[in-house]
């Protein structure tokens, strides 16, 4: 009995910690520690619900009469309540329309490939079967492009197998942008980091204009840094504001709609993801629906708990997404972020 009492209160105090980081993130959306707390709003949500259940069950079998539990359960209670509360608002704040549409559309695929070679049978073969219109890769780094090259005998990677046939890389090689659309124009941002010796911190912008069967679009590919120490998310913190600078420029120079799409490194129930959305006038529309894990760690089965919402795409109110949709595994840790866009009738 005194066991059970035990894991009670142990319980009990583990699902407030969960309920009082879960909700720093929105009390606190300008500091580095609680921010990042956002990627981990699911984790925290159903470890204080299940917590709190396990209390009321556990506490009425045993018949616990004190009288500090019982009222440490009934905050409990609120805060999860709370935590919920805020974080369906935060989902619906920054979420679009997403809804069928007639035409084909232009169908986007965004893959962090990590580490995984550009030639691998299993990314490959995802790529036929999707056969996407605009594929984006992040983490393209120079050696894996240069290492297809050398083992295929081939001159150049577009239109081999899968890839579409013009392909835009940004200047430092972590970006690439395949189309099977004509490009009118690409420009490249860098964004430096904070650590100026650190050239593996160094991040880009890729813009390019499309000429789609809908009209021309502008394509913001992007990839900041992951905020995981102070420095790195002040890096991203740059990179968003040079990104959104960027965006309003273009919004002056033309009235093509915008699409920005990659690995942002940013959670959906972070506050710098929904001013930056707020700022630009942009919207995101998640995977069927929902928010879905889209970087996992150690191992795929594990996604819906060691995992994080962080790629994203998010589009000007004269476009809509008719479907979104994520990959399987593909060998990567992030999962392929799929999207058709149609522009509004």
């Amino acid at each position: 009995m005194a066991g059970i009492r035990f894991l009670c209160w142990i319980s009990l105090l583990v699902a407030l910690a969960f309920c009082f980081l879960g909700l720093s993130s929105y009390a606190f959306p300008h500091i580095w520690f609680t921010d990042n707390m956002s990627f981990f709003q699911r984790q925290f949500l159903g470890g204080a619900a299940a917590g709190i259940i396990f209390c009321a069950v556990m506490g009425t079998l045993i018949q616990l009469r004190n009288r500090l539990f019982w009222n440490c359960s009934f905050v409990l209670f609120l805060l999860v309540g709370m935590l919920a509360g805020l974080t369906a608002l935060r989902t619906v704040s920054v979420a679009g329309s997403s809804q069928p549409q007639t035409g084909a559309g232009v169908k986007f695929v965004s893959i962090n490939i990590e580490r995984l070679n550009l030639q691998d049978p299993v990314l490959t073969a995802f790529l036929e079967r999707e056969n996407p219109d605009i594929l984006l890769l992040q983490e393209t780094f120079w050696w894996q492009q240069d290492r297809w090259l050398a083992e295929a005998g081939l001159a150049e990677i577009e239109g081999t197998g899968p890839y579409p046939q013009t392909l835009i890389r940004g200047r430092l090689g972590q970006t690439s942008v395949f189309s099977r659309f004509p490009v009118l124009n690409t420009e490249m941002i860098e964004v430096p980091a904070t650590d100026l010796a650190d050239r593996g911190s160094y991040r880009e912008i890729v813009i390019v204009d499309l000429e789609t069967p809908d009209g021309p679009v502008q394509l913001f590919a992007v990839h900041p840094n992951s905020p995981r120490t102070p420095s790195r998310w002040e890096d991203r913190q740059r990179y968003l504001a040079m990104l959104q600078d960027a965006i309003l420029k273009r919004r002056q120079q033309s009235s093509a709609p915008i699409i920005v799409m990659g690995d942002w490194n940013t959670s959906p129930w972070s506050g710098q993801f929904a001013s930056f959305l707020k700022r630009t006038g942009l919207t995101t529309t998640f995977p069927d629906g929902l928010p879905q894990t889209t970087r996992f760690f150690y191992d795929y089965r594990l996604h819906w708990v060691l995992g994080a919402v962080v790629d994203h795409i998010a589009v000007s109110s004269d476009l809509v997404t008719g479907a979104t949709t994520l990959g399987p595994d593909i060998g990567s840790d992030h999962l392929p972020l799929i999207a058709t866009v149609h522009r509004k009738p």
